[in-house]
């Protein structure tokens, strides 16, 4: 419960406040069907934690990215489930996340949608800044060819001292227009 209470919050604050510019790790457009090549992404962390993101659609059929895991000379720090953003807010059947059978402890995705209607999973991850991280993930098309993306992307997220200064700056804005209001009422 308090991991989904951080992850809320932090999600808040992406909205609010922006995370920083994604660095896109893999962009494949119309690939060609395969039963599984195998990715190995590497990125340094730009901050104590990143947004990592897999966004993607295939038209007619579906593309998956399983055994996704992200290591820094450890175990796999993603955690099972990943957060959803859908292309469409009222429809949120066509691309899911299963247990892959992997055994990485993280589940696999696939996406399914229309042209351009790219839905996105993504996870908030702890890392530590300058050290270099990977990212594997086994890729499947099931469709030569044919309307489909995947994007691998990461992001920095600013340290929490800056969403901080955000807040408080927001909340000065606020009530600076709370007092002129009420002072301009009273006149």
């Amino acid at each position: 419960m308090r991991d989904r209470t951080i992850t809320v919050l932090m999600l808040a604050m992406l909205v609010l406040c922006g995370k920083a510019k994604a660095d896109i790790l893999l962009s494949l457009f119309n690939a060609p069907a395969t039963s599984g090549t195998t990715y190995s992404l590497t990125f340094t962390a730009g901050a104590s934690a990143t947004y990592i993101a897999f966004a993607g659609y295939q038209s007619p059929a579906r593309l998956w990215a399983e055994d996704i895991s992200l290591t820094s000379g450890g175990s796999n720090l993603l955690s099972e489930t990943w957060s959803f953003i859908p292309f469409n807010p009222l429809d949120t059947t066509d691309s899911g996340q299963f247990v892959d059978g992997y055994g990485t402890g993280t589940n696999g995705l696939h996406f399914e949608n229309g042209t351009g209607d790219t839905d996105e999973f993504f996870q908030l991850v702890n890392t530590v800044a300058g050290q270099q991280y990977t990212l594997d993930f086994l890729f499947i098309n099931s469709v030569e060819n044919e309307p489909s993306e995947l994007a691998v992307s990461e992001s920095p997220i600013p340290e929490p001292s800056y969403f901080l200064l955000l807040a408080t700056v927001a909340a000065g804005i606020a009530c600076n227009r709370l007092l002129k209001a009420r002072t301009g009422a009273a006149q």
